[in-house]
């Protein structure tokens, strides 16, 4: 593969595109908010984890699709949490697992959190969803993260093993690069 190739190639023209845009959400927060502004009522509640206020602020009317000065939706602000039952809440009221590429589901494996993995997975998140960036699945965070239990309970629920990243890694190619060797176990004996 020539320097031309690799400079052009799908993976490179992605992580370019990701940095352009996040740039301009940098820019963007810096000089079009004035600094000091108010947050959401229902976004401090949901960074609270205060079940109680998010659902009387969702009876009043406010959006289950509100967002903080980041961009981040509510469902992923609780999932950050690990409010399980704030979680349930927002799916309750219509919230979108696989919102944002699935960013929902990718914490909660990430985070090892396998109560958040299976609420998100029993209302309708995609398993395999890939990440916008890295094109990785919820089974590649849990992999490299060293999350066992996680990368078995979603191999269980029909995750593909062999679906690879930006990068060509499957999530076993991420358990051995990182030395996590019970990931590598269940995934040898799945994938």
């Amino acid at each position: 593969m020539t320097f031309r190739s690799k400079l052009f190639s799908a993976g490179n023209i992605r992580r370019l595109i990701f940095k352009q845009e996040c740039a301009m959400n940098m820019l963007s927060n810096l000089f079009g908010k004035k600094s000091g502004a108010s947050v959401l009522p229902i976004v401090a509640a949901a960074r609270k984890g205060d079940i109680g206020k998010v659902r009387q602020l969702l009876e009043s009317g406010e959006s289950v699709d509100s967002k903080d000065d980041a961009g981040q939706n509510l469902l992923i602000i609780a999932v950050h949490t690990g409010e399980l039952n704030l979680v349930g809440l927002l799916l309750e009221y219509g919230a979108d697992p696989d919102s944002d590429h699935g960013q929902a589901l990718h914490i909660a494996a990430t985070n090892g959190d396998i109560g958040m993995v299976a609420l998100l997975l029993d209302n309708g998140a995609d398993i395999d969803r890939q990440s916008a960036f890295e094109q990785q699945t919820a089974l590649h965070f849990a992999s490299y993260k060293g999350h066992a239990g996680v990368a078995g309970y979603l191999i269980e629920k029909g995750a593909n093993p062999g679906l690879p990243n930006y990068q060509n890694d499957t999530p076993l190619a991420l358990a051995r690069k990182f030395g996590n060797c019970d990931c590598v176990a269940i995934l040898k004996r799945f994938g």
